[in-house]
């Protein structure tokens, strides 16, 4: 047997170990402690890109397979997540052959687990000059904890390249020669192509090894080293472009980006390091290094993202590794030992210190796409490893080792059986796979013709992703959709049809032109006039079709909603501006809103027949507010003299997170029309959702309820659409009060605001507002309270 496929052997058996009984379950298993969800969407996503390639290599090379079938009628879907087109390129012939998508799944998660060792082997066999050194770092990157906490995440798995492109970079160093710059771009791309998330990490430990082995090699001022890692930047740009263009298609279309408070949520901190998944059997199952409970008032972390505990063996070499440092092997040490350190300091996100997190993210493309900084753990263990691969290549020639026969061969046994015996785990509890062959699959796939589908009851999140599956059958567009993002119009589609068969819901299948429904139940016999027709009754479901006649769109348009009083006289006039404080409860200052009413323009009132008004909100976090989420935001509304909407226009600016949105009120076509702008939401073929005449947009229910006058005892409903999702405010008059402001003591109306949303996925809001007793009625206190805490507005300024 030659070297290499004993290599392979080993690895692969270590993969077969550290999932252990996996091996076993190839076929019937997922290689995931839990289904429904990520190891669910990458099962799907594996399955549609093996499916791209079988069916349409060519369209998948020229970016067809983006448009993936999710989330319909939303283009570029496969963009919200890791595509993992490189991994379903090897998938795709296993389920050629076998037609089973969960071998092919498993195979790609064992194959990621030996290749990943491989490569770490190549890098450490590089900076050491011993394959039994290499051997023992190799396992440390194939088996240790991180891999068995994120068996939930395949893509994350995918971690062959990086070790690869650091060992083309130390070659390039050596010899500055064009090929091993070409060799770097190209493993760089590859890692980018295989997981975005490991993509902006080997550009990170790219740069900062080109720095450090410039540096350490004397060579920081040498032209032809510095040319060629020019080049090698530039070609692995253009590699990876046609990858990165979708993306960023998708994210200039929906506004995609991770803020920095998120991204604090999903930080490290030292007790990630000090924590192993609890199916350890070494460290987690006797509770030495188990996830801890947080003490009282501080963040849980005992999620996976927590659980990143390198191994002792591994801190041992990698101590005995710094002492290369004094050697000829200088420049590895200092790289490894400076990824280490980058690594961890920028695993502790927008908290960690001197603010390099934050810099990065303001400054560095890619980092808007990062929602767990602690994955940075990576970059820390890939210099572990080296400086470990460096430490055991010394102690392996010591001379007292290497005088003795087969001494280093026993010495390499006793530290891999040392190792392994950390990384082991108790036999893993691995998810049946879903059915990937239904009925119901099998009936959509055969009836003739096209046509979107829609699962119910449908969600807003995981909860869709056995649909997704169960949709790779029939190849039909669904509406169902989970993802690492979603389009911004989802939650508002999902509400809309869990009214079906009410209006709103036959309203939103007109709209999207869903052909078939799959509900979990049978509704009772639709009336007439009903486009829903029960076509099938399969395995517990009903499958409907939904036909559209004259008598059902006559009776679609005949509904009506919820009918709020006509408005009074408005106590506002043009040019009222008021100023609010926005406190979080414990007097903790968090921004500003400033609330204005205006006369539409010249041009706007040339634009909008009938446009009376013009309001706007505009939204500024406080400073310190916004070195974790900053929020620049502006809502405009231009209304008719009934303060009905015609139009609301939202400009985002949240950090990375930059979004344009326009929202045509069609009270013909009973429709929100949105789009990039007025005049492109104004197309009859914009995306369109349903929409009751009557029911006020946000900012214009807020002005519209200061015309009522509201006594004691009083209560109102008024319908709102906010951005196309139906929502119901239910409005109390509860008493008169005296409020102690910065003006003097005012007198108040309270109002008790409930807010009511067909699907409730968070705490709902509750809030209380005060409005002044006088005839203009304006705002002068708001209580809010909801998920993420209580939080009071109050009036600072007020001008009329």
């Amino acid at each position: 047997m030659t070297r290499a496929a004993a290599l392979a052997a080993i690895y692969g058996a270590s993969a077969v170990l550290v999932t252990w009984p996996l091996a076993l379950q190839l076929t019937t298993h997922l290689g995931a402690p839990e289904g429904a969800g990520d190891p669910f969407l990458n099962l799907w996503v594996l399955g549609w890109g093996a499916r791209a390639w079988v069916t349409d290599p060519w369209g998948t090379l020229r970016g067809a397979a983006f448009d993936a079938p999710i989330f319909h009628p939303s283009a570029l879907t496969l963009t919200y997540t890791d595509h993992q087109l490189l991994q379903a390129l090897g998938a795709a012939p296993i389920v050629a052959i076998s037609g089973n998508l969960t071998l092919a799944y498993n195979g790609v998660l064992l194959v990621s687990l030996a290749a990943s060792g491989l490569a770490m082997h190549v890098l450490a066999r590089e900076v050491s000059g011993s394959h039994r050194a290499a051997l023992l770092a190799g396992l440390a990157w194939c088996c240790w904890p991180y891999r068995t906490a994120h068996l939930i995440h395949l893509q994350l798995q995918a971690l062959y390249f990086l070790p690869l492109a650091v060992w083309a970079l130390l070659r390039l160093s050596a010899g500055r020669r064009w090929r091993d710059a070409a060799l770097v771009a190209l493993m760089a791309a590859l890692q980018a192509v295989v997981s975005v998330y490991y993509g902006v990490m080997t550009a990170v430990v790219l740069v900062i090894g080109s720095v450090t082995l410039a540096v350490q090699t004397g060579q920081w001022r040498s032209r032809r080293l510095w040319s060629r890692l020019v080049g090698a930047a530039i070609l692995a740009g253009m590699l990876v472009l046609p990858v990165m263009v979708p993306y960023l298609r998708s994210q200039t279309a929906e506004g995609f980006g991770r803020n920095l408070f998120e991204a604090a949520n999903h930080a490290a901190a030292g007790q990630s390091y000090t924590q192993v998944p609890p199916v350890n059997r070494l460290y987690g199952q006797t509770g030495l290094l188990a996830p801890r409970e947080p003490e009282p008032g501080a963040r849980d972390r005992r999620h996976v993202e927590d659980q990143m505990f390198p191994g002792l063996m591994v801190l041992l070499l990698a101590a005995m590794g710094v002492s290369a440092w004094f050697s000829d092997r200088r420049p590895a040490a200092a790289l490894g030992v400076v990824l280490v350190v980058i690594g961890v300091w920028l695993s502790l996100g927008p908290e960690g210190p001197f603010g390099l997190y934050r810099a990065l993210a303001a400054w560095a493309y890619g980092f808007e796409a990062i929602r767990a900084p602690a994955r940075f753990a990576v970059v820390a263990m890939l210099g572990l490893t080296t400086l470990a691969a460096l430490g055991a290549g010394r102690l392996l020639q010591r001379p007292a080792v290497a005088a003795r026969p087969g001494a280093a061969s026993a010495l390499t046994a006793a530290l891999v059986c040392l190792m392994l015996a950390e990384y082991v785990n108790v036999p893993l509890a691995f998810v049946p796979a879903p059915a990937t062959d239904t009925a119901t699959g099998r009936w959509l796939r055969d009836e003739p013709g096209p046509g979107a589908v829609v699962y119910l009851p449908i969600g807003l999140d995981r909860e869709n992703t056995p649909a997704m599956v169960e949709a790779l059958q029939h190849a039909r567009p669904i509406v169902n959709g989970y993802s690492g993002q979603r389009p911004a119009a989802y939650a508002t589609i999902v509400e809309a049809l869990a009214a079906l068969p009410a209006a709103e819901g036959l309203a939103m299948l007109r709209e999207l032109d869903v052909r078939f429904v799959v509900a979990e139940t049978a509704w009772p016999t639709p009336a007439p006039s009903s486009p829903l027709v029960e076509r099938a009754r399969i395995e517990g479901r009903t499958i409907y079709e939904v036909r559209w006649t004259p008598e059902a769109e006559a009776a679609l348009l005949a509904v009506a909603g919820p009918a709020a009083p006509p408005p009074g006289i408005p106590g506002f006039t043009a040019g009222e501006e008021a100023t609010y404080s926005v406190r979080w409860i414990g007097d903790v200052p968090a921004g500003t809103i400033t609330l204005r009413a205006d006369a539409p323009s010249g041009s706007e009132a040339g634009e909008w027949p009938g446009a009376a008004w013009r309001f706007e909100a505009a939204v500024r976090t406080a400073d310190w507010v916004s070195r974790f989420f900053e929020a620049r935001d502006l809502f405009t509304s231009i209304v008719t003299g009934d303060l009905e909407p015609l139009l609301h226009l939202r400009d985002i600016d949240e950090g990375s997170r930059e979004l344009t949105r326009a929202y045509v009120y069609d009270e013909g076509r009973r429709q929100v029309r949105t789009g990039p702008t007025p005049a492109a939401a104004r197309d009859p073929a914009a995306d369109g959702t349903p929409w009751q005449p009557g029911a006020r947009d946000p900012v214009g229910a807020l002005f519209y309820l200061r015309t009522l006058a509201l006594v004691p005892g009083d209560e109102v409903i008024v319908p709102v659409n906010d951005a196309g999702r139906s929502l119901t405010v239910r409005v109390t008059a509860e008493a008169y009060e005296t409020l102690t402001t910065a003006s003097g003591a005012l007198q108040a109306v309270r109002l008790r605001v409930a807010i009511e949303r067909r699907l409730q996925r968070r705490q709902g809001i509750s809030a209380t507002i005060w409005l002044s007793a006088d005839t203009r009625r304006v705002p002068i206190r708001l209580d809010v309270a909801a998920g993420f805490g209580e939080v009071r507005v109050e009036r600072v300024d007020y001008r009329p």
